[in-house]
C-alpha cells in the first residue's frame, strides 16, 4: 500500500471525495468538528508524493507531512553503503600511471 492509499483510507472518516485524478477534498482531519470540505489533497500517480492544504486554517505541507500528522508510516530511504573510492598515490608518477599517462610526460 502506498502512502497516498493509506492516507485516503484514513480520510474516509472525514468524507473524502475524489474531485479528479489525484485530487481529493474532505473535512479537515486536523480541525475537530470540521465540516466545510475545505481540506484539499493532491496525490501524484506514484502514490508517494503530493501535498495538502487546509483552506480554513491555511496549514499546508507535503504528503509525508500529512502522513506524520495522521500517524501513518512512510517508507524510509535506506542508503546503501558506498565503497570507498579514494585512493592514495605515492607520488606524481604513481598518479600518472593510474590514469594511463606515461611518466615521461610529467
Amino acid at each position: 500500500m502506498t502512502t497516498g492509499e493509506a492516507i485516503i483510507q484514513a480520510l474516509q472518516a472525514y468524507k473524502v471525495k475524489q474531485q479528479r485524478s489525484g485530487d481529493y477534498r474532505c473535512n479537515s482531519p486536523l480541525r475537530p468538528g470540521s465540516n466545510s470540505l475545505a481540506f484539499t489533497l493532491k496525490i501524484a500517480p506514484d502514490g508517494e508524493s503530493g501535498a495538502y492544504h487546509d483552506h480554513v486554517s491555511g496549514e499546508s505541507g507535503s504528503l509525508y507531512d500529512l502522513a506524520k500528522l495522521l500517524g501513518i508510516e512512510t517508507p524510509t530511504t535506506r542508503r546503501r553503503k558506498v565503497e570507498e573510492t579514494k585512493r592514495t598515490y605515492s607520488g606524481l608518477a604513481d598518479y600518472a600511471q593510474a590514469h594511463g599517462a606515461p611518466a615521461r610526460f610529467l
